[in-house]
């Protein structure tokens, strides 16, 4: 059951300053984690999954600062637990983080005790409605950049199953 959904925190839906970079990552990172909620990714695939042009050197240039920032944002708010080597072995320190190229890459280990805490409001997303909605913002040229989609489809999602006066039939 556990591979079917995952939660994403109603603070990253409520606040506008993560639908940008943390908003996406995180929903990558808990899509894509493994049994040990570990995924291996790179800076590129992290910018290409915000939504970014990934060819040019300029534009990874200047999005590299604020994918970091993102990371070190998320691990400092306790959804990451540590970023480790390639292999997944050895912990990275931060000054190996921010030595890192765009292509290079590293492990982040997910903190399971907080990707999935459901006290604070949260909302439980398909990983196969993730899957679509990704895919046909990446293959279809609908001018949409791929993190606004996903702010407008959490928001909608979380007010959508807190509405009173629906059965959960009504819902879909």
């Amino acid at each position: 059951a556990n591979n079917k959904y995952f939660v994403i925190p109603a603070a990253m839906i409520d606040d506008p300053d993560s639908y940008k970079y943390i908003l996406p990552i995180f929903t990558f990172l808990q899509c894509r984690r493994g049994s040990d909620y570990r995924c291996m990714t790179n800076f590129k695939t992290l910018m290409a999954i915000c939504g970014y042009d990934t060819s040019s050197r300029s534009n990874i240039k200047r999005h590299m600062p604020e994918i970091r920032e993102c990371l070190f944002k998320l691990r400092d708010d306790g959804y990451i637990f540590q970023f480790c080597d390639e292999l997944g072995f050895y912990p990275l320190a931060d000054d190996d983080v921010l030595s890192m190229q765009s292509g290079d890459l590293f492990c982040i280990e997910i903190n399971p005790l907080l990707s999935d805490d459901t006290s604070f409001g949260f909302v439980s997303m398909s990983v196969f409605d993730y899957g679509i909605l990704y895919e046909e913002l990446l293959s279809d040229e609908s001018g949409v950049v791929y993190w606004k989609a996903l702010a407008v489809y959490t928001f909608i999602l979380k007010r959508m199953l807190k509405r009173k006066g629906y059965f959960k039939e009504d819902r879909d």
